[in-house]
């Protein structure tokens, strides 16, 4: 669906309303779908597609991918739509929006989900020695070198690119490298479905990758979350696991944190059930849904 100012799509039959927030910057909201289908029973889920992407226009300017604007952004269209959420969930860059929405209006949601989401690039350097350890687990791979150098190369790579196909090639490369078990046939399957529908902005990479994400520090919008607020994590998630999130879970008031064992940055596909039953018996103690 399209209105004059973004486009958007509802998943789910749930009684409850919930706003799922992609990853990125640059992903539309069509990669929360297999999320909210993982929730349709309990929650109709909106999914909002984020400036410049679906047919929702580019901000006007660079700031405007700054996680603080795409959350008034998000909050905007939640009014336009008369939409308030009983719950947000946000994936990974999703998660960083979701924080600043959270702190932006108290009264905006009654509880937050946070999935695999790093709040401060800094938070990231700290713990770079967990995360050269997640990655390196995979050296024996066949895939590893190849990716590896993308990875390593990744932010000239993407200023240096022309087209978005070219990111989308070095994003299947890298992807194995966000996973607990890529080499398991079932993972590797989905890794390759999830390469070849994901569909980046380009100037929302490029913009991103210029420096853009050295900006972004939302800690003290943590502090400032009142509604229950759950954190997941995945075990080996080189980017948001253990020392990350537990950092998180201690800035955010009353925060619940949960690691996932056996997974990596994207428990809907490595963990789905436990995925699943983690934020449904969250929504059901912090909405009280028992009734």
């Amino acid at each position: 669906m399209k209105n004059s100012e973004f486009s958007f799509e509802t998943v789910g039959r749930g009684k409850l309303t919930g706003l799922l927030i992609p990853g990125g910057p640059g992903l539309s909201a069509a990669t929360m779908r297999d999320d909210a289908l993982l929730l349709g029973e309990i929650a109709t889920s909106y999914l909002i597609d984020p400036p410049g992407t679906g047919d929702t226009p580019r901000p006007i300017d660079e700031g405007g991918y700054l996680p603080d604007s795409v959350a008034t952004f998000y909050r905007t269209a939640c009014a336009s739509l008369a939409l308030q959420p009983d719950f947000i969930l946000g994936a990974s860059y999703g998660g960083l929006v979701a924080v600043n929405m959270a702190a932006q209006d108290t009264r905006l949601t009654r509880a937050l989900v946070l999935v695999s989401t790093v709040i401060s690039g800094i938070e990231i350097t700290n713990e770079w020695d967990f995360a050269e350890s997640m990655l390196t687990r995979h050296q024996s791979a066949p895939w590893y070198g190849s990716a590896r150098e993308v990875f390593d190369d990744w932010t000239d790579l993407i200023l240096r690119a022309t087209t978005a196909s070219e990111v989308e090639e070095y994003n299947a490369r890298i992807l194995p490298l966000y996973f607990d078990s890529p080499d398991d046939p079932a993972v590797r399957a989905r890794i390759e479905e999830i390469a070849a529908e994901t569909r980046f902005d380009l100037e929302a990479m490029k913009i991103w990758e210029s420096g853009l994400y050295q900006r972004v520090d939302a800690r003290e919008a943590a502090t400032n979350i009142t509604c229950p607020t759950l954190i997941l994590s995945g075990e080996s998630d080189w980017l948001a696991g253990p020392p990350v999130s537990r950092k998180t879970a201690k800035l955010v008031p009353g925060s619940t944190l949960r690691i996932i064992p056996n997974c990596g940055h994207m428990p809907v596909v490595e963990q789905p059930g436990s995925y699943r039953s983690l934020v449904t018996d969250f929504l059901h103690g912090a909405l009280d849904l028992s009734s």
